[in-house]
């Protein structure tokens, strides 16, 4: 059964359609990527699925049940990482409260938050000592780390990808992209990828969409994704 599917999502803008009639499904455990041309809607669609853009139209299910950003529903079970990990995170805030304030606000108890974010900085490879530090004091690639950090502490089901390595150094980019697909084993997540680099979607992908001007045109399988 497919963890999250997708059903006649369409948006328009002033008139203009950017969506046009999206059908898909993700399976637990995949990475699914979208690409295409800048403007054609991939941004777009994980916007709507995160909650960002409630002007649609069209269903969304999540493990058989009806999900709704636009109510709210399964806030935890979805969570989104950005491009740049420097504007996700607080400038005035040491990463200890930004760790910790999801999770206060889900009412979890001091002792439970301290011992989940040992757990999840331990999954993302970063000493706890970073805790007290502020997203200034970290390297581009330790801040995406954090960015990534916060998303999983909420265990969520699906996660959204907006470009994670875009933002960082040649040098780093693969630390981050391993990590990922070391993480979808280790706490058995499913991706959903979004990506212009045909190098990324090969190394990351079990299936990817092409999408052109809002409409999917294509669905590459794990064997065409080989040959990119």
């Amino acid at each position: 059964m497919a963890l999250f599917s997708a059903s006649h999502l369409s948006v328009f803008y002033h008139h203009k359609q950017v969506l046009d009639d999206i059908n898909f499904s993700i399976f637990p455990g995949e990475t699914l990527s979208l690409f295409g041309p800048s403007g054609c809607g991939k941004s777009t669609l994980l916007r709507v699925i995160a909650g960002l853009n409630p002007q649609y139209s069209g269903s969304m299910i999540l493990n058989g049940q009806p999900f709704s950003p636009k109510l709210g529903t399964h806030v935890q079970d979805i969570q989104m990482v950005f491009q740049d990990p420097y504007g996700s995170l607080h400038p005035n805030h040491v990463i200890d409260f930004i760790l910790s304030e999801p999770l206060k606000i889900i009412g979890l108890d001091n002792n439970t938050i301290k011992h989940r974010i040992k757990t999840v900085l331990d999954l993302v490879e970063l000493p706890n000592t970073v805790i007290h530090r502020y997203a200034h004091q970290l390297s581009g690639g330790q801040r995406q780390r954090i960015a990534i950090a916060r998303t999983i502490l909420l265990e969520p089901k699906l996660l959204l990808l907006d470009e994670p390595t875009s933002a960082l150094d040649m040098s780093v980019q693969a630390g981050i992209l391993n990590l990922l697909n070391s993480l979808k084993q280790t706490i058995n997540i499913s991706y959903l990828l979004v990506s212009h680099d045909r190098d990324v979607i090969a190394h990351m992908s079990d299936r990817a969409i092409e999408m052109q001007a809002g409409r999917i045109t294509r669905t590459h399988d794990r064997a065409s994704l080989d040959t990119f």
